[in-house]
Formats: structure tokens, C-alpha cells, sequence
């Protein structure tokens, strides 16, 4: 099924209500990839052109996360299989989508379709040695006019040394530890955390710490949302 429920007491991702999934696989290959834990997951990408319409199907606004065990703007994704799916967000205007990437590179080809209000796109940045993604990601943005952005730092695997204007045109930033195998030996420090915090609080931009941060984070979480997101 390429709609699932997940504003439930279960749901592990937490900062969407549904996660639809047109197209599936992944060549990146990350040795912390959640997907290929999946039992019988395969990892090559495909496209479900049956899927396309299942969001048209949700009558009540939702925030629904696209492509959760893929990368649509992946290198390996057929250009049009990005096409159909950013054409299905279109006649959705009711619903707010959340797209993902590690590739900012390739959003340059579809800023057009990017736009639309109901959009918000994001870069995940797991690693300080990837904040490059995430300043390429905020050029691009403001090149070609994109507003409504975020950062994933999930799984947060170091500190993050930025400084907050470095940040800046950003409007929500989610915080994730990493959930698999030695998890325990993996957590990210409190203080990457909280530095993570103190330089989004200083331009004033919300931020979702998710469920799986409880064993290092011992106060109530915070998970905010930008008010377009709410």
C-alpha cells in the first residue's frame, strides 16, 4: 500500500500524519539506512504508478511525507516518474507535502512545481562532514525563490559545527537519533542537541525532536511545528 497512517500511538517518523510512497528503492547506499532493515525490502528503485491517486483519495487535510523509503530526487529516478508525483501534489491542494533529500542538487530542475504552497522540501544532513548538502540546498533555495524549507538532522551522528546564520532561511529543523543495530553506542550527544537548539531559537525556527531521542533527551520533547505545517 503506498499510503500508511501515522498520526497514531504508534508512528515512528511522528512529524507527518501519512507517508505515501509512489516510488520505492534507494542506490545511495547509507550503512545506517532504516529501509534496509526492512525485511524483504529491496532496495531498487521502482516506480507505483498505481499509488499516484491515493492522496487524492484522503478527503481531510493531512500532512503526508512522500517517498519515506526513497529518494525522489535521486540521480537513479526517472525524470518523469518525478513529474507524475509532483503532478499528484498539485491536484492536492488541501494536502501539505513533506519531500526529502539528500540530493538538493537535482531540485534545480523542478523549482517551477516546487513553489506550489502546499510544498514543503527538505535536505536531511546526518553528519558535519554533510552540511556542504545543506548549504547547497539553501543557495538553491533562494536562487530560484523557495520558501518553505527544513533540515532533518536524523540520525544526528556528530555535532554540527554551524554557526545560526548558517541556518538562516530555514522555517523547521527535526532532530532523530539512530535506531538500529548498536543503537545504544550510536546516540547523539545532549549538547549536539541542544546546540542545534540554541542556534535555531536564535532565528526563531521551530524544532521536532523525535520520539526515538528519549533515552538522551530526559525532559519533555519538544515538537514544534512551523505554523503552515500545524
Amino acid at each position: 500500500m503506498g499510503v500508511r497512517k501515522m498520526n497514531g500511538p504508534n508512528n515512528s517518523i511522528g512529524w507527518c500524519d501519512y507517508t505515501w510512497t509512489p516510488v520505492t528503492g534507494c542506490q545511495r547506499n547509507c550503512w545506517y539506512c532504516y529501509v534496509k532493515r526492512l525485511r524483504g525490502y529491496n532496495m531498487q528503485p521502482h516506480f507505483h504508478p498505481e499509488r499516484l491517486s491515493e492522496p487524492i483519495k484522503l478527503k481531510k487535510p493531512a500532512r503526508i511525507f512522500v517517498c519515506s523509503t526513497a529518494d525522489l530526487f535521486g540521480e537513479w529516478v526517472i525524470e518523469d516518474w518525478i513529474k507524475q508525483v509532483l503532478w499528484t501534489i498539485h491536484q492536492c491542494p488541501q494536502h501539505t507535502f513533506q519531500l526529502l533529500t539528500k540530493c538538493p542538487e537535482r531540485i534545480v530542475h523542478f523549482t517551477d512545481a516546487l513553489r506550489k504552497p502546499n510544498i514543503w522540501v527538505g535536505v536531511t544532513v546526518e553528519q558535519a562532514q554533510y552540511l556542504s548538502r545543506l548549504k547547497a540546498f539553501l543557495f538553491i533555495a533562494k536562487q530560484y525563490s523557495l520558501k518553505r524549507l527544513f533540515v532533518s538532522f536524523e540520525p544526528l551522528l556528530s555535532r554540527m559545527n554551524i554557526e545560526p546564520e548558517e541556518l538562516k532561511g530555514l522555517r523547521w529543523i527535526i532532530i532523530g537519533a539512530y535506531t538500529g543495530k548498536d543503537a545504544d553506542l550510536l546516540r547523539p550527544k545532549l549538547e549536539w542537541i541542544r546546540d542545534i537548539i540554541a542556534k535555531a531559537a536564535k532565528l526563531k525556527v521551530p524544532v521536532f525532536l523525535k520520539d526515538n531521542l528519549r533515552p538522551v533527551w530526559k525532559e519533555e520533547l519538544r515538537q514544534e511545528f512551523s505554523e503552515k505545517l500545524k
